[in-house]
């Protein structure tokens, strides 16, 4: 766990300026190798669900920094040094080092659903090919738990969870939704018939919650953007209320247009919203 920490700092906190190419590159190289010998190792180990957490955390983290994002430096001497060395985007092979390593852990239930959480991060990343890469693997998790316990609800609700407060970091885009859409479709209809129809409908729900999501994202800030910025918060605690029934998301996005109310000097509308936030409460 010692070992964790520290990678992780490393990762979150790299104390090497941008401009040091090689050094970074040597960094994100020895980073990968550690990290991948790390996951292979889990297996030969009694299953530690802290351990496995750390791995898919670091490997997760790794993909996801900046640190790894060696196409995106600018400067002439970076563009340079890149094109000579031929330099290996390390994000999509550990992704499917992430994927392989998921094969090979003898208890896979125990990380459901705190895997979710990491995963989706990884997908919601700019990468098309990651993107592709993770999004089967959520099915798979679906998977193991319905066949443990006869449904995929705790995957479910942490990933709408996770979803909610993700995408209002500015995380994910409308060609993720495109693509969450489109593959995990694909994906489920390969599912056991007893449960194809379910899956399809959880993830038709979230595609349509992606929507609205990036929708209330795209209009938050701006006071022209009030009257738009209304609508899409009645969309969204109205999809929590009559599609998929979360309650406490629900309440969650009554007092956002609460406030909304409160900001634009609509008191009556204001005091009806606290009304239908008191009548969820009783």
């Amino acid at each position: 766990s010692r070992l964790y920490i520290v990678l992780m700092e490393i990762i979150a906190r790299p104390a090497i300026p941008s401009e040091w190419v090689s050094l970074r590159l040597a960094l994100v190289k020895t980073l990968k190798n550690t990290i991948i010998s790390i996951g292979n190792s889990l297996q030969y180990l009694t299953f530690d669900k802290q351990l496995w957490m750390g791995y898919y955390r670091l490997a997760g983290g790794l993909v996801t920094s900046p640190l790894a994002q060696i196409q995106s430096l600018n400067s002439p001497q970076s563009r340079l040094f890149i094109g000579i060395c031929d330099v290996e985007d390390v994000r999509v092979p550990i992704s499917e080092h992430m994927v392989e390593i998921w094969s090979t852990c003898s208890s896979q239930i125990q990380l459901v659903p705190s895997l979710v959480g990491p995963l989706l991060e990884v997908t919601l990343a700019p990468l098309a090919e990651m993107r592709r890469t993770i999004l089967p693997l959520l099915v798979a998790i679906m998977q193991t738990e319905q066949k443990h316990k006869g449904n995929f609800r705790q995957t479910e609700t942490e990933l709408i969870d996770k979803l909610d407060i993700l995408i209002s970091e500015n995380k994910g885009d409308e060609e993720y939704r495109e693509i969450f859409n489109t593959l995990m479709l694909d994906l489920v209809q390969e599912l056991d018939p007893a449960w194809r129809e379910s899956g399809h409908a959880f993830v038709s729900s979230v595609s349509r919650l992606l929507e609205r999501l990036l929708d209330y994202r795209e209009v938050l800030q701006g006071e022209e953007n009030m009257n738009k910025r209304m609508s899409c918060t009645v969309n969204l605690l109205q999809f929590y209320r009559d599609d998929i029934n979360r309650q406490e998301m629900y309440v969650r996005y009554i007092y956002k247009l609460h406030q909304l109310h409160v900001e634009a000097g609509n008191h009556a509308e204001a005091a009806a919203t606290r009304s239908g936030e008191r009548r969820v409460g009783e």
